[in-house]
Order: C-alpha cells, then structure tokens, then sequence
C-alpha cells in the first residue's frame, strides 16, 4: 500500500491517545478491558483489510464519485450528509478534547472559547487545501512527531517507579467478558483508512493490501493500545489509575527530562499531541466539508471567481464549535465520545453493504 495508507491510519491512532479512548478502557479494567482489546485488534484488522481491498480496485475515485455511477441520486445524497456529518462529529470531539487538556494542563485561566478560536484559525486554511497538500501535512507531522511520542512511552515504560505488580494485577482481570463500548473504542484506533472515502482520489497508482501492510497496522496499533493501558496502569497504580480524567496526561506529568531545558515531559506530549491533533482535525473536517461539497454546491456563490460554498461550511462548523465548547463539561465529553465510538460499527456496517453492492454493479 501507498505509505499515506499508513499515515492516515498512524495519525488516527496516535491522535486516540489524547482522546478518550484511554479512560473508557480504564474504566472497564476490572471488567474485561484486556479481553476487549485483544478482540478489538482482528475486528479493526478485518477493517482495514475490507477497506484497503475495496479502494484498490477504484484508483482514483473517492466515494462520491463511485455513488455517483452506481447509486441512486437520493440514497446518496442521504448518505454522503450522514457520513459528512460522522465525519464532521470526529473532528469535533478531538478539537473539544483538545481544547480540554490545554486548559487542564497549560492554561487553567484561558477561556475555552478563545482556545477552540485559535486552533480553528489554523485549521481553516488548511481543510480547504488540495487532498494531496493534505497528505503531504500528514506525512511531515509523522515524521516530526510520531518517534518522539515513541522515546516517551519508552522512558515511561523504563521508569524505576513504574511496578509491573500493578500491571499482574490488571491482568489478574482477564477472565472476565469484554465489553461492547470498550470493544469500540479500542478498535477505533484502527478506523483511519476509512479517510479513503476521499483521499483515495489521489491514490492513482494501483494499490496492493498484503499480510506485510496488516502485519503493520496490527503491530503498531497494538503497542498504542497496551501502552496507552498499562502505561497509566503501571505508574499510577491500579486503583488511582480510574480516579484520573486524562489518564495518559496524567501519566506523562509523572515523568521528566532531567538534562532538558524543559524538564516536565507533559509540556512536550502536549505540543507534540497538539500536531497530532491538528492532523486528526485536519482530515476529518477535509473529508467532511469534500463529502457536503459533492451534495451541496452552490455554483454562484463567488467571489473574484472563487466559490465560497467551503467557506460555508468552515464557518458553521466554527459556530458549531464554540457553542459545544461551552456547553459540554469534560464528564458529558467522555460520554458522548463514547457514544460516538458506538456508532462506528453500525456505520461501517452500512459503508461494507455499499461497497458491496457497488463492487456488484461494477462488475456487471
């Protein structure tokens, strides 16, 4: 596979540590959570597999133009807005959850509407580049970001205060059922090649999804999963661990650099997952305002010859933004992600049905 195939997936795994995923499966730990991750690894696998084989054979060509060629107008137009606005959904959860842990951890005084402001500004521009301009962005910010996250988890797995008599604790739990919702938000860190519902349009070049590209996904997003469980598990101790909010936030200010100009290494997880972030937030609302675009377009809203129907969307997505902002508190944030995580396998359900039947009518 294309290597942006990876970075799509890489970025929405890692981007999964900062969100909620890490809390909901620490809640379970005493209720399957291990089990539940160990299920969530082929059922994501399976995912990325059916998703990859399917855009493989349509290089080129995103979902709207496949819908376009063999699905009736009004069963697309229903579900590019409905997938447009999951889409949309996932972006806003991550810049919300984002916007929680700066004012958490760096700027307990800022004001959560100016922090939602500020990141915004900088995603505007960068949702209405080309896919490719988007890719190219996604690859510098793995490259940039990703092995140092990597050296933190390692500094924080060798720490001589983590005990692994709280991780044979956990995993003294094993025995027990795994859990719908843990299920879900585990297995989500593998979600990212669903972005190829648009940038398999850039993808030109006929793909191959081979055992080495599963292999692949499978070994990254399991590390990412057990650390981001036995991480916090190891370092906070087992029962402390379901006191915290932000568990993998917590565990990072327990660390630090002792010959660094910044000592603190939640400072520098924290930018480091603030580019991570970007990229998150990045691609989803690219993919969310490309799937409105093929649905509503409107042709003579110009100026100077350029259509502002992105601009559009941009800005209700911006007002939308800051009214959740304020409204939502970090508890109903956790439950509403976990909502969301919910979602995805009906969603997806319905996205491998439509693949199906648009791999039959291709055929015929």
């Amino acid at each position: 596979m294309s290597r942006y195939f990876y970075y799509l997936t890489f970025i929405n795994t890692i981007a999964s540590m900062a969100a909620s995923m890490p809390k909901i499966l620490l809640m379970d730990k005493e209720e399957g959570a291990i089990v539940s991750i160990l299920v969530s690894i082929p059922i994501g696998l399976v995912v990325c597999y059916v998703i990859g084989r399917f855009f493989q054979g349509f290089p080129g060509k995103g979902l709207p133009e496949l819908m376009d060629a063999y699905i009736p107008t009004f069963f697309k137009i229903v579900l590019l807005l409905g997938v447009g606005i999951v889409w949309y959904a996932a972006g806003l959860l991550s810049v919300i959850t984002y916007s929680f842990l700066i004012k958490r951890f760096l700027s307990p005084n800022a004001n959560l509407i100016y922090i939602v402001s500020l990141i915004l500004l900088f995603i505007y521009y960068g949702a209405l580049m080309k896919s490719k301009n988007v890719l190219y962005v996604l690859e510098m910010i793995f490259i940039f970001t990703v092995p140092l996250i990597f050296l933190i988890l390692i500094k924080g797995f060798t720490n001589e205060h983590f005990e692994m008599d709280f991780v044979k604790e956990s995993i003294m739990h094993i025995q027990n059922y795994p859990s719908y919702h843990a299920i879900c938000a585990a297995a989500f860190v593998f979600w990212g090649p669903a972005n190829l519902i648009i940038f398999n349009r850039v993808m030109i070049k006929k793909q191959s999804m081979t055992w080495k590209s599963l292999c692949i996904l499978g070994l990254f997003g399991t590390s990412v999963l057990f650390a981001c469980y036995f991480g916090p598990i190891g370092l906070l101790g087992f029962e402390n661990v379901g006191l915290t909010t932000y568990p993998g936030m917590t565990t990072a200010d327990t660390l630090y650099f002792r010959y660094w100009i910044i000592e603190r290494v939640i400072f520098v997880l924290l930018m480091f997952f603030l580019a991570i972030t970007f990229g998150s937030l990045l691609t989803h609302w690219h993919v969310a305002i490309e799937l409105f675009k093929s649905v509503i377009y409107f042709k003579k809203f110009k100026w100077k010859k350029h259509n502002l129907t992105p601009h559009l969307f941009l800005i209700i997505f911006w007002v939308i933004s800051v009214k959740v902002v304020t409204y939502l508190t970090e508890y109903q944030l956790l439950k509403y992600t976990g909502y969301f995580y919910n979602l995805f396998p009906p969603l997806l359900t319905i996205m491998f049905l439509l693949f199906w039947v648009i791999r039959r009518k291709a055929k015929a």
